[in-house]
């Protein structure tokens, strides 16, 4: 290590009790321990070493891998003094501050001149300057000076070899089986769904035709028809005959009291030119007389005077209405057409004094005949 040994005599300064006190100055040391903490250490009127880092490196050539560090540079354009090295040699070397700044000057003009004579200076661990046509070259030592790399050495790895495949004779041959193409797995799922969803519509047109009177007799149709699990129940009634009467107006108002249906007859003369028609109720109930003849359908006066009605079905068209109108009467209800509201012909299963009672029957048609039907209340 090429260093300066510096003799400094206390007994000029009365600050010191010795009166002679050789120190010995050892700049390079200074300079080595300040670039751990420091980017940058400048020898004024020399130059300056600059630490810059470096990343992790591979070399191929070793198979090694070097820790981070720092890299040393040497630029001679530093030559200004920025205090940093004469502070540090003044509180190790406990010298004044010119004292330890004329001790690097004397540093300095000793690097000069032996780089001249021997164009080579090594400052142990920093690296080795050398003179060349005139220019100062420097080569930095191993040394890393990246406190955060401390304790990392430098690692040996081993390449990996890539793996031969055996090839013996008695190696059994594996054949790979056929891929299925992604194509053929998704089309019997998407097939599937396909038949599943076209399988209802099917069934429904079938049963439509079937089991409504949609496209034969829309007076009998029903909109309730069309929802397939519901199941009609058998009519349980008696068919009544129809016979025709040469009145132009015919009432009932007797109380039938006999138990026995087929234990009371009536005849009446067959005239096909009549214009009403007779019903035989099960029940002695208020009966309806119905007009065929005209042009409007009108009700007994005892019906009109009801509040509620069980409203059976709206018909535009009249004849429609008078078909719907005859079926009920047919089955024996107590139908009657109770007006035109909004172009429709409403009609009327039966009427009742209250609402509760309305419901009941409601429910009552529908479950014992198959009817559906709205409560209407009259103004």
């Amino acid at each position: 290590m090429f260093s300066l040994n510096f003799f400094y005599c206390s007994s000029i300064n009365s600050n010191f009790n010795c009166s002679i006190c050789r120190v010995l100055i050892n700049v390079s040391k200074h300079i080595y321990d300040l670039l751990f903490d420091h980017d940058c250490v400048i020898i004024p009127n020399f130059g300056g070493f600059v630490a810059n880092y470096a990343s992790s490196k591979y070399d191929s050539l070793t198979n090694t891998i070097t820790p981070p560090k720092k890299h040393l540079l040497f630029n001679k354009n530093l030559i200004n003094n920025d205090g940093l090295l004469a502070h540090r040699v003044s509180s190790a070397e406990g010298l004044p501050y010119d004292k330890a700044l004329s001790a690097i000057e004397d540093f300095s003009v000793k690097l000069i001149k032996k780089l001249n004579s021997e164009k080579r200076v090594e400052l142990l661990g920093i690296g080795i300057l050398f003179l060349a046509q005139g220019q100062y070259r420097f080569k930095s030592d191993e040394t890393n000076f990246l406190i955060s790399s401390f304790g990392l050495p430098v690692l040996s790895v081993v390449p990996l070899q890539p793996i031969s495949k055996p090839t013996g004779k008695d190696q059994t041959p594996i054949i790979p089986l056929k891929e299925k193409s992604q194509q053929n797995q998704k089309t019997p799922k998407r097939y599937w769904w396909v038949a599943a969803a076209l399988l209802p519509i099917f069934f429904y047109t079938a049963w439509i035709p079937l089991k409504t009177n949609l496209f034969t007799d829309h007076s009998k149709f029903h909109y309730s028809d069309l929802n397939p699990f519901t199941f009609s129940k058998k009519n349980n009634y008696y068919k009544n005959n129809l016979v025709f009467c040469n009145n132009s107006q015919f009432s009932v108002d007797q109380k039938w009291e006999a138990k026995n249906l087929e234990a009371f007859y009536q005849k009446y003369p067959l005239d096909e030119q009549a214009s009403f028609v007779v019903v035989r109720l099960k029940e002695p109930a208020v009966t309806t007389f119905v007009d065929v003849s005209g042009d409007v359908i009108v009700a007994d006066n005892s019906v009109k005077k009801q509040r509620y009605y069980l409203v059976g079905g709206c018909f535009k068209k009249k004849s429609n209405a008078e078909g719907f109108l005859q079926s009920l009467l047919e089955k024996g209800f107590p139908a009657s057409l109770i007006d035109k509201h909004k172009g429709l012909h409403r009609i009327g299963i039966s009427g009742f004094d209250s609402r509760k009672q309305a419901k009941l029957a409601r429910k009552k048609i529908l479950k014992e005949h198959g009817i559906s039907s709205w409560v209407l209340k009259l103004k």
